[in-house]
């Protein structure tokens, strides 16, 4: 009788340990994604608690994300949440593409999400191609994306091909 209680209270105890050590990783993870939640509820930025918690489970950093994700809704291109992952897995830099999309839309550049991922997945800066944009849209040429970032992929700065070509006009 002595020995079944003895194993019973043991059983109860490995219960409790691993209860325990459950309940310490759970409030570890909450307490760790608690300010990015905060953040992306106040921003309006539609990130829920659970996509955290599915974004830190699949090893994908999800301050980057947030950050992303906040910047094209605050800039009006709201991108997809599960695209920011995939193209974060991929390799590519998501802030950067985040801000190459909301400047192209604040200046009236058609830029798609994939035309900025393929480019920065490539090993291009998006960013300098959407400012080459622009500045060939403001010298009064038609500058293609496509064009300006093979030109880059290249190896060509393409901010100094798009000066040469509004000084002679082209």
């Amino acid at each position: 009788m002595l020995v079944a209680q003895a194993g019973a209270q043991t059983g109860l105890w490995t219960v409790a340990i691993v209860a325990g050590f459950l309940l310490l990783v759970v409030l570890i993870v909450f307490f760790k994604l608690l300010p990015l939640w905060i953040q992306c509820v106040v921003t309006g930025s539609g990130i829920s608690f659970f996509e955290l918690m599915r974004m830190a489970l699949r090893k994908i950093p999800p301050e980057p994300i947030v950050q992303a994700r906040i910047m094209t809704v605050k800039g009006g291109v709201p991108v997809d949440t599960d695209r920011l992952q995939v193209h974060s897995l991929a390799g590519g830099d998501v802030r950067a593409v985040a801000r190459a999309l909301v400047a192209a839309h604040r200046e009236g550049v058609e830029l798609t999400f994939e035309q900025a991922a393929g480019l920065d997945l490539a090993g291009g800066d998006v960013p300098a191609v959407v400012q080459a944009l622009i500045a060939a849209r403001k010298g009064g040429i038609e500058l293609e994306f496509e064009r300006a970032s093979s030109l880059q992929l290249e190896g060509h700065d393409v901010m100094e091909v798009v000066r040469t070509w509004v000084a002679e006009g082209a």
